[in-house]
């Protein structure tokens, strides 16, 4: 008899690695940060934190002590907000913003990599629920060709997935400091734990599919489609 306990550890840990995915995903945990002089910015996939850098709190303080004019106010204002990562690229994307720095692009690009990266993920979050599933029922309720296939295709696309979606958040946001760097001034650039981490649960995704292979046996008595349906 074909032992059930390979598929039920391969079935807990591709639950457990779709928790990590997801608590990753859906919390504001860092994914780069970046700042010069004038402002400094922490980006998560969601959400666009602009606060003031050094030069620019000096500013503040000063045009405070000289003048109460509202919309000198309001230009200052610029550097200190959180938005959505929609309403943040639309902000860099301002005619006035991107006359001075020319981030425009910069700022697209990590819209979209942000974008993508959600979407990779929830896809990496399913498939692993499903290939736990799929493993898990194989195991314990009906060995079917069907079933075992579906589990290795699930098991297949998670680390891909997961990859894919590190991989193309690295391309598209690698060059985002340089507008940065604008006039000479000089900034400091770094991915946070969210990207690290991604790296690392695209590793773990591997595990399941390798205890399918290794440690995961064909049942004996697995039926195929057509005995399946006679049953």
């Amino acid at each position: 008899m074909v032992s059930k306990t390979p598929h039920t550890i391969g079935a807990a840990v591709c639950w457990f690695a779709s928790f990590l995915w997801f608590v990753i995903i859906c919390t504001p945990m860092n994914w780069l940060w970046c700042e010069n002089l004038v402002v400094r910015f922490r980006i998560n996939l969601w959400v666009f934190k602009i606060h003031k850098g050094i030069m620019s709190w000096g500013a503040t303080l000063l045009i405070h002590g000289v003048t109460q004019n509202e919309v000198v106010h309001s230009i200052m204002d610029l550097f200190e907000a959180d938005m959505w990562m929609e309403d943040g690229a639309a902000r860099l994307c301002s005619p006035a913003v991107n006359y001075i720095w020319r981030w425009c692009d910069e700022a697209m690009y990590l819209k979209y990599a942000s974008f993508a990266m959600i979407f990779f993920g929830f896809v990496a979050i399913m498939s692993l629920s499903a290939g736990g599933f799929f493993m898990y029922y194989y195991a314990h309720e009906h060995a079917t060709r069907t079933g075992r296939m579906w589990a290795l295709g699930c098991l297949i696309s998670a680390p891909m997935c997961g990859l894919l979606g590190s991989l193309q958040y690295l391309l598209l946001t690698i060059n985002f400091s340089e507008a940065m760097s604008n006039f000479g001034v000089y900034s400091t650039f770094m991915y946070g734990p969210g990207f690290f981490v991604s790296c690392m649960l695209s590793l773990l995704s591997c595990l399941p599919l390798y205890i399918y292979f290794v440690f995961g046996k064909k049942n004996p008595f697995e039926k195929s489609d057509e005995t399946y349906e006679e049953d």
